[in-house]
């Protein structure tokens, strides 16, 4: 049996208005928020402003040496594989194109500890030059003892002002009271301990001093009695004199980090994974 059609019935349809809900235009509002909130975090993973649990899947960490480190570093390096995996070149090596060739790495490590005579612990131009670069775009340097205060060729320059051309390195080497340079005088401290400054520093997570247990035989180093240029985060104590050392010195730029270590840091390999972990 055939219905007749409703007066009108065609345009039933046309007549709703399907205006969007209060709901779906708050939603619609929200989603550009929430995206710059996930890259953010995504970013600040990346950057090790902090972590993201079961997000951020953390590698070994590419690192450039730059030198020759003492063979107790290069121990705590190869002990600690799942922290990091690197490559030595010599600081001569790098003098061409050496902004490209850093940018691939995460950590330039720059260690010269092994380099004998200590005049050749120098950089080229062109590698100071681009390690201050490479910091304050976001890269993380670690600079060992009196590693690159020299210049090659250059009787004029000493220290990492300098070598550098900027103050990116936490330390600096003033003249001392009869006017020599204290990153060249080198200090032996035949009993000494390291001692946090901040124990809440990643760095120094878990360490109060070392050797942590006070029976233990004293630690035996070499030191510079250069001046902080940025925030210290472990000194040396010498325990058969009151003189004392900055140990490890922090510089955070707005994107980088760099940190200066005023020892032989395979002497101490829990702090020297610590600070793998911190700049991963």
């Amino acid at each position: 049996m055939a219905y007749p059609e409703e007066e009108g019935g065609a345009d039933v349809g046309a007549s709703y208005n399907y205006a969007p809900s209060r709901f779906g235009r708050n939603l619609e509002g929200l989603i550009p928020l929430i995206l710059i909130i996930v890259i953010a975090a995504v970013a600040g993973g990346y950057l090790g402003l902090w972590d993201i649990p079961y997000v951020m899947e953390h590698k070994a960490t590419k690192m450039l040496i730059v030198g020759q480190p003492s063979l107790e570093t290069l121990s705590v390096f190869d002990q600690s594989k799942d922290l990091v995996g690197y490559v030595t070149k010599s600081a001569e090596s790098l003098k061409l194109n050496p902004k490209e060739y850093i940018a691939q790495y995460n950590i330039v490590w720059l260690d010269q500890s092994n380099i004998q005579p200590e005049g050749a612990k120098y950089i080229p131009r062109q590698l100071g030059e681009a390690l201050t670069e490479y910091v304050k775009k976001g890269g993380k340097l670690v600079t060992v003892m009196d590693s690159g205060v020299f210049r090659k060729g250059d009787i004029s320059i000493v220290g990492w002002e300098g070598t550098f051309q900027s103050d990116v390195v936490p330390a600096k080497c003033e003249a001392d009271y009869v006017g020599n340079p204290s990153c060249l005088n080198a200090i032996i401290v035949p009993q000494a301990e390291i001692w946090s400054a901040d124990p809440d520093h990643p760095i120094m997570k878990g360490i109060t001093v070392i050797p942590a247990i006070p029976t233990l035989p004293k630690l035996s180093l070499t030191t510079f009695n250069v001046t902080p240029n940025g925030y210290e985060v472990a000194y040396i104590q010498s325990t058969a004199t009151p003189e004392s050392y900055p140990g490890i010195i922090e510089k955070r730029l707005l994107l980088g980090k760099s940190i200066y270590i005023n020892y032989n840091p395979g002497i101490a390999p829990g702090v020297l994974q610590n600070i793998l972990v911190y700049l991963r």
